[in-house]
């Protein structure tokens, strides 16, 4: 085997590894990207309870499109805003 085969042997073997490793960087960013956006989706769709700070009672839910509702139909999964 002459030097400039064994050389383009190893360009070749050179060339498909730095393709495979940017293809598995290029999914390793696309799982990143998947990952932050859902859990910004759900950080930005968590409803908030308020809670009187004299009493330690739940006084409204406050969902993010702005509606409301009562303290009994409280989400399992909601982050909490102490009010007066």
């Amino acid at each position: 085997m002459s030097f400039e085969e064994w050389e383009n042997k190893n360009n070749a073997a050179l060339r498909r590894e730095k393709i495979l490793i940017a293809m598995i960087y290029t999914v390793i960013s696309i799982l990143a990207v998947a990952i932050l956006s859902w859990i910004m989706f759900n950080s930005l769709n968590t409803p908030e309870v308020e809670v009187s700070w004299s009493t330690k009672q739940c006084i409204r839910v406050v969902y993010m499109d702005g509606t409301t509702d009562t303290c009994d139909n409280k989400p399992e999964k909601y982050d909490i805003v102490w009010v007066k």
